[in-house]
């Protein structure tokens, strides 16, 4: 063979190999398109809020918690079988009052957070879910402390003195221009009684300011907010 005719079926079979490559890639390809559509379908799309309902709405599916609906007990709480308003069976855990009281149940939000993202056989997915915690918190994932309790804790002031909900962090950005500029005639819930010596009140949105405004380190301990609170009822 002279040196063309080596070149020209050297040149053939490159050809022939590029194309049957091309077409292993195509089928290959192909076959994999419809399983990755097949898995984006199956794994829905992790929430990171859960909804809230009105005690009202939970005492009437588990028939004002009654003692034959409970499914399970623990030592954190009681699990009752519930039947919500559109026939949706579910499982509805009563926390114990003492870890409501001692804890404010704060160090449970991170468990049941990553319980309501699990996608897992044998975990069933969180409904409903109340959650007082920093914005920080969330992002760096250290984990619950007492910081992030006084936070929660002022969170709920913050709630009682406007009558509002907490909900996904807006009420810490609506509430602290009004404390911080003395506006507490726009704070207050119009509901409430108002005293005639406001001060009580005042001392009352600053405490919640002191466990909501300031840095990690900065906040008061749970203890300072007890004792500060303690001295109001005193002289409400």
């Amino acid at each position: 063979m002279s040196y063309e005719e080596i070149t020209i079926i050297a040149l053939v079979l490159l050809s022939l190999c590029v194309m049957i490559l091309a077409l292993v890639l195509f089928i290959i390809i192909c076959k994999s398109k419809p399983v990755e559509d097949e898995e984006e379908e199956a794994l829905p799309v992790a929430k990171l809020s859960a909804s809230s309902y009105p005690l009202m709405e939970i005492d009437a599916a588990t028939d004002a918690f009654n003692h034959r609906r409970i499914i399970g007990k623990g030592r954190l709480g009681t699990v009752y079988a519930a039947v919500m308003p559109k026939g949706e069976l579910v499982a509805v855990k009563r926390i114990h009052p003492r870890l409501v009281l001692n804890n404010a149940g704060f160090w449970l939000l991170f468990h049941t957070q990553m319980a309501s993202l699990a996608d897992h056989p044998h975990v069933v997915p969180i409904t409903g879910l109340v959650g007082y915690v920093t914005k920080r918190y969330w992002r760096e994932k250290r984990g619950a402390s007492k910081e992030c309790d006084v936070f929660g804790f002022g969170v709920v002031l913050l709630e009682l003195l406007s009558g509002r909900r907490s909900e996904q962090g807006l009420m810490v950005e609506w509430a602290l221009p009004l404390i911080k500029g003395m506006r507490f005639s726009e704070l207050l819930d119009p509901r409430l009684a108002i005293p005639s010596q406001v001060e009580p009140l005042v001392r009352l949105g600053r405490v919640a300011l002191a466990c909501v405004a300031n840095s990690r380190k900065n906040r008061p301990s749970i203890a300072q907010v007890a004792a500060i609170l303690s001295d109001l009822e005193m002289n409400f």
